[in-house]
């Protein structure tokens, strides 16, 4: 961060016009000239601001013409030999924006530079991921010092670094099981140089690796994580929320917090948590912050939902040498009950327990410490963007007619999303079989689900075809259960499938929920469901996890929230 620095310039233009005034007045010139509304005095100091707007913006559209032509030629700046990764950018532009870099030290958040070497450690066997805050908390960017201690109520929103980096999974499509809150190592993780494909090693990695030539229980080739590809540019890093986002206004807990068009989101510690909104508002939401002076963001920022790719980015590295496995966070209690300031609680116990905050339980986030990112393993199912592209009417009910006219993704919103094909048998008679209520319905529904995990082969890094070995459909249970009658009831369902692939048998008298990487659940939905949620509930126990998937409607429930990402990059 940028100190202030006493001016050591000659003459300026307030001096210069002061001296104006006074050989004027000794001239005899009328004082109404000098003080009045359209006095030099008036003129002089417009003069002076429009000035000074304008060097702010040529300053700013320099700086993003920089950025532009960095992002889009392959270098190596930006990459911090000594620390082995590349340097968090938090783009102070000559003005007032950008993130403000903070670190935790003695049980506080602390204000600190840039160059700071307490600030990350990315490379530690404890390590130390860099923490940033906006300016939507007490302190403002470009005003606040270095050395500032920022009290958890007094933080801005907060953000996590997350290094470009290449991977590999040391066991394909494996079913890995250890201790939550520790180093795994189920993924090999060398970080990049720039915005270039050279690790630190100085070995240059490709963008993809075929899959069809990697054996189940083998080793991956090393790729590019393809959350650094963003549209058309290659970034260094992002930035990605460290909590579950929250609002800056009161939060009514109710289908009243679907209402977006007078809230902001706040992702902060102690507060709680915005549930009760839509997929689409959601996305409204987090690509508003952007604009929303509150922030102070520079121009070149892009504000969005958290993608499934960055998604994977995080739960990537987490499961690297460079992160731990966070624990469950197993109670379902949103916010403290017996206390007047609400907020999310974390806990290691079970049900309707009032757990703690974020610095008691540690565990529970991607490092192991109050450095790493939170609320990616129980707590409830995130929202991230993320889609099948089966046409179903839920795309615009709950993802907006203006997002998803005509239940197709509009192109000016396609680089915020992440894609998923189905079958042509999905796409065209999803819809009908699903609202069929047979077995034979049933067994087209299974078969719709292997479809969308054979088409998803081609996608890397987002912890999904990767991580998943067997996995569940949303069905019709052919059984009667409590009121509902055969065929009534809905459930996650596992079918049986030949060698290639082709569902034999639906399997709906039984419900049955199946497991992928790590033990976490692998639930692919159905043609109703086009949305996808990540991270597990509080009562998923073990199957709960950084690798858990779930299809969604993407409607507003009591169940599910979102974390937002922040991407800097010029326009394209």
């Amino acid at each position: 961060m940028k100190m202030k620095n006493k001016s050591t310039e000659g003459i300026t233009l307030v001096a210069l016009v002061i001296t104006v005034v006074v050989l004027l007045i000794l001239a005899g010139v009328s004082l109404n000239l000098v003080f009045g509304n359209n006095g030099i005095i008036k003129k002089a100091t417009d003069a002076a601001q429009k000035s000074k707007e304008a060097q702010r913006q040529t300053e700013e559209q320099l700086a993003n013409l920089a950025e532009l032509i960095d992002n889009n030629i392959d270098s190596v700046d930006g990459y911090k030999a000594t620390e082995g990764v590349n340097i968090p950018k938090i783009y102070n532009q000559g003005s007032n924006t950008g993130l403000i870099p903070i670190k935790y030290k003695d049980g506080n958040w602390v204000v600190c530079s840039e160059d700071d070497p307490e600030w990350y450690n990315y490379l530690s066997s404890d390590p130390i991921w860099a923490n940033a805050m906006l300016s939507d908390g007490k302190y403002k960017v470009g005003e606040v010092e270095v050395g500032q201690v920022v009290q958890n109520d007094e933080l801005g929103s907060m953000f996590v670094w997350i290094p470009r980096y290449a991977y590999s999974i040391n066991q394909y499509k494996t079913a890995i099981n250890g201790t939550d809150g520790t180093t795994q190592n189920i993924i090999k993780v060398e970080f990049l140089k720039g915005n270039t494909n050279e690790g630190s090693s100085g070995k240059k990695y490709p963008s993809d690796y075929d899959a069809d030539n990697v054996a189940e229980g083998t080793a991956t080739p090393m790729i590019v994580q393809p959350a650094f590809k963003f549209g058309d540019v290659n970034l260094k890093g992002i930035w990605v929320a460290k909590f579950e986002a929250s609002m800056q206004e009161a939060n009514n807990n109710t289908t009243t917090n679907n209402d977006v068009s007078n809230k902001t989101v706040k992702i902060v510690p102690n507060a709680e948590t915005w549930r009760y909104i839509t997929e689409g508002n959601i996305f409204k939401t987090c690509l508003n912050m952007k604009s929303n002076s509150i922030y102070q963001l520079p121009s070149s920022s892009n504000t969005h939902q958290m993608k499934n790719s960055e998604w994977g980015a995080i739960a990537y590295l987490a499961a690297s040498q460079y992160g731990k496995i966070p624990t469950i966070n197993n109670s379902n209690i949103y916010y403290k009950e017996d206390e007047k300031d609400k907020y999310h609680s974390y806990s290691a116990g079970s049900g309707q327990t009032v757990g703690g905050d974020y610095e008691t339980y540690t565990s529970q986030s991607t490092t192991g410490n109050v450095t790493g990112v939170y609320d990616m393993n129980g707590g409830a199912w995130e929202y991230v963007a993320a889609y099948w592209d089966n046409g179903n009417n839920s795309l615009k009910t709950y993802g907006s007619t203006d997002i998803f006219p005509n239940n197709i993704l509009n192109p000016a919103y396609e680089i915020y999303f992440d894609k998923y094909e189905v079958s042509t048998d999905e796409k065209t008679n999803g819809s009908t079989v699903w609202a069929a209520k047979t077995t034979a319905a049933n067994l087209r529904l299974a078969q719709m689900a292997m479809d969308r995990v054979k088409l998803m082969k081609t996608t890397k890094g987002d912890g999904m075809y990767e991580a998943i070995k067997e996995f569940s459909y949303y069905g019709r249970y052919s059984q009667t259960y409590s009121s509902y009658a055969a065929y009534e009831y809905t459930n996650w369902l596992k079918a049986t499938y030949d060698s290639e692939g082709n569902a034999t048998s639906a399997n709906d008298d039984t419900i049955k929920y199946t497991n992928g990487l790590y033990g976490d659940y692998a639930l692919v939905g159905n043609p109703a469901q086009p949305f996808l949620l990540r991270g597990g509930s509080w009562w998923d126990g073990a199957a709960a996890g950084v690798f858990a998937s779930h299809g969604s409607r993407g409607d507003a429930g009591d169940g599910a929230r979102f974390p937002p990402s922040v991407g800097f990059v010029a326009p394209l």
